[in-house]
């Protein structure tokens, strides 16, 4: 399987890192795509200009604008599972300085995850002749939080993944990305 993050990726952040720093940046990847459990879904809904899906019409202006012109939705979730909160919470108490890392490696690979996903989306809609935006998550702009579980649902992710989320909107496992995609005729453009 290719990894999900490397070390060269999180390095860029920290031109200056000496010796110290780069090991546990390198230790911190090795765990985090070690233990990492890759899980993605994505559910496609035909829309109207309203982009209302089964009910439901996502909240925000951004979100609206982000998907105006699409025949098409698609709901997607991505995780790299519950096993990596567990390794940053025993990480912290024997080695805080490797903890932030490998909480750093964790978000570019739940990142660099959901690129993926869209990515191979992307390959297949322009097969049938369909462009897809960019993916937009809740959180971004005006698109609420709060949303998520709605999004959970819709793309089943809630059951097949078992992701969780509280009331304002966070979902465990942490590492864990919801997003929407439209999905536009080539000919419109």
């Amino acid at each position: 399987m290719t990894p999900l993050v490397s070390a060269e990726e999180i390095g860029r952040r920290y031109p200056n890192a000496d010796e110290d720093m780069l090991q546990r940046i390198r230790r911190a990847v090795a765990l985090v795509n070690e233990q990492a459990h890759p899980q993605g879904v994505q559910a496609h809904f035909d829309v109207d200009d309203s982009l209302c899906l089964c009910g439901y019409t996502p909240s925000g202006k951004d979100i609206k604008a982000h998907l105006a012109g699409s025949t098409a939705v698609v709901v997607g979730v991505c995780t790299i599972g519950a096993t990596i909160d567990r390794l940053i919470e025993r990480t912290k108490v024997s080695d805080l300085a490797t903890a932030y890392f490998v909480d750093l490696a964790a978000s570019y690979a739940v990142e660099n995850l959901a690129e993926r996903e869209c990515a191979r989306l992307g390959q297949q809609c322009r097969q049938q002749g369909l462009l897809c935006t960019t993916r937009y998550s809740c959180g971004y702009g005006d698109f609420d939080l709060r949303d998520q579980p709605t999004l959970l649902a819709l793309s089943g992710a809630d059951k097949a993944m078992r992701i969780q989320v509280n009331d304002g909107g966070m979902m465990y496992p942490t590492k864990t990305i919801t997003y929407m995609v439209g999905l536009i005729p080539a000919r419109t453009l």
